[in-house]
C-alpha cells in the first residue's frame, strides 16, 4: 500500500476530476469586472458552489492573486454547507498546512464526509490517512477497502 501515498495529490485540489465536474476550471474573471464582481456577490449571499469556485481562483492564482488563506477560508465556509469538492479541497488544505495550521484529525474527517458521498479522490486521500496513520487510527485493511473503492471509479491513485 504504501506505494500509493506519493500518488495522491499534493498540489492543488482544484484539479482533480470531481472539480473538474464542478465547475471549477471555469477561468477566474479578474477582480475589478463584471464575472469577479457577481461571482463574489454570490460569494457573499452564503452560496457554496460560487464559494468552491473562488476558492480554486485564489487556490491557483486564476484572475487574482494567489491566497492560499482566503482559499481556505472559503473551501471551509463551502464544506460547511455540505460542497463535497469543498470537503475534499478543505482537507487538503488541512492535511498539508495549506492556508492555515495543519490538522491531520480534521483532515480525515473531511475526507470521511467527501469520502461517504463517493468522492473518488477523497476515498483514496481517507486511505492514505489510514495506511499512515495520519489523524486515525492506522488500518491497512481500512485503507486497502477505501482504494478498491478509489479504483472502481477509475481514480488511478487507488488501482
Amino acid at each position: 500500500l504504501a506505494h500509493r501515498v506519493g500518488q495522491l495529490p499534493s498540489v492543488s485540489p482544484s484539479l482533480s476530476p470531481r472539480a473538474l465536474a464542478d465547475g471549477a476550471h471555469t477561468r477566474c474573471a479578474h477582480p475589478h469586472g463584471r464575472r469577479y464582481g457577481r461571482l463574489r456577490q454570490q460569494v457573499n449571499r452564503g452560496e457554496a458552489k460560487a464559494q468552491y469556485r473562488l476558492a480554486n481562483c485564489y487556490d491557483r492564482g486564476d484572475g487574482v492573486a494567489q491566497d492560499y488563506f482566503e482559499a481556505a477560508r472559503l473551501y471551509r465556509l463551502a464544506a460547511d454547507q455540505g460542497h463535497v469538492g469543498a470537503q475534499f479541497s478543505h482537507g487538503i488544505c488541512l492535511r498539508d498546512g495549506t492556508g492555515g495550521t495543519q490538522d491531520h484529525a480534521a483532515a480525515a474527517r473531511l475526507f470521511r464526509r467527501a469520502a461517504k458521498k463517493g468522492h473518488a479522490d477523497a476515498q483514496a486521500a481517507l486511505g492514505v490517512c489510514f495506511e499512515c496513520g495520519q489523524g486515525v487510527p492506522q488500518d491497512d485493511d481500512e485503507a486497502a477497502r477505501l482504494y478498491r473503492l478509489a479504483a472502481e471509479q477509475g481514480l488511478a491513485a487507488g488501482q
